[in-house]
């Protein structure tokens, strides 16, 4: 009898589904880690949630840690990418930075995932024993910074700031004051008192406009 070593009948590698996408697998653990944290979260129920076997998930993205530090990233890039849009589509100054909060309201209340942030409330807990978090941290914070500077820059440009509205200074309470949201969130605050705070920190971020 000839031995099947490395596909089953039919031609599929052994240990991986059929409808096997490396996006979907890294959103589910994504999922996770944003409810477990790190250490809590097993292989086994790693590879449950992204439907594979441990081989797969080993195979595909590494081990324990590597598959973090990717789910750090996509969680990063996709939230970055989201605030962008909706940065790039407000019609104002006040438009803009209100539906930035109003999103990352309902991004961290709970209702679409994990309560809290990934980053804020999850990654910053193992920064200080993994480089490669704090690098990721890092990173995320210059992007937001960069982003928001350069979106209340575009205000002054427009009209709608002064031309010595203190833009760096403003990014970074903007940046701070979603990290703070997500904390809220993570402590239990309700979607309602999110928003009620994110109107707050609109009004924060345009004092003296």
């Amino acid at each position: 009898m000839v031995q099947k070593s490395c596909t089953e009948a039919g031609g599929r590698p052994r240990g991986r589904p059929r409808s096997f996408d490396p996006d979907t697998a890294l959103d589910r653990a994504v999922e996770v880690f944003w409810r477990l944290g790190f250490e809590a979260a097993d292989t086994d129920a790693l590879a449950s949630a992204m439907g594979l076997t441990k081989p797969s998930v080993y195979a595909a993205f590494g081990n324990k840690e590597q598959l973090y530090l990717k789910a750090l990233q996509r969680y990063g890039q996709r939230g970055r990418a989201e605030i962008t849009a909706l940065l790039e589509a407000a019609p104002s100054m006040r438009a803009g930075i209100n539906a930035v909060f109003n999103h990352m309201a309902e991004r961290v209340s709970g209702q679409h995932g994990g309560s809290g942030c990934l980053l804020t409330c999850v990654a910053a807990q193992s920064a200080h024993s993994m480089l490669p978090v704090r690098e990721i941290l890092e990173a995320g914070i210059a992007a937001r910074d960069k982003a928001f500077t350069e979106f209340l820059r575009s205000g002054i440009a427009r009209g709608e700031l002064p031309a010595g509205f203190p833009v760096e200074r403003r990014a970074s309470l903007m940046n701070d004051l979603l990290s703070g949201l997500a904390l809220r969130a993570r402590a239990g605050a309700s979607l309602e008192e999110l928003r009620e705070i994110g109107a707050s920190a609109t009004e924060a971020i345009l004092a003296g406009a």
